[in-house]
């Protein structure tokens, strides 16, 4: 989660686990202004951002999509091969 100093605006990402369920002390680095830090709820539910995680979804169902497709492709060249070459005879060996 993000906190910002209330005296020079400095913004920091912490931890939100860090801050305890009622809160704490947290004092900025660059302006050592001292202040009590409550948890913010809306900020506890997921340690990835709600923006950050709905693109990692979205990228692996495009992986996932992609390489369906790819196998899809590769079916269509070898049926291309075979159609495309008439007099090419295909032997299927007997095992």
């Amino acid at each position: 989660m993000f906190i910002v100093c209330s005296n020079c605006e400095f913004k920091y990402l912490v931890n939100s686990a860090d801050l305890k369920p009622n809160g704490r002390m947290v004092e900025c680095a660059n302006c050592n202004h001292q202040w009590f830090q409550e948890l913010d709820d809306t900020d506890i539910t997921s340690s990835v951002p709600s923006t950050k995680k709905e693109e990692l979804d979205q990228n692996l169902k495009n992986n996932k999509q992609k390489q369906k497709l790819d196998g899809l492709d590769q079916e269509l060249k070898k049926k291309k091969e075979i159609d495309t070459n008439p007099g090419k005879k295909v032997i299927k060996s007997r095992t």
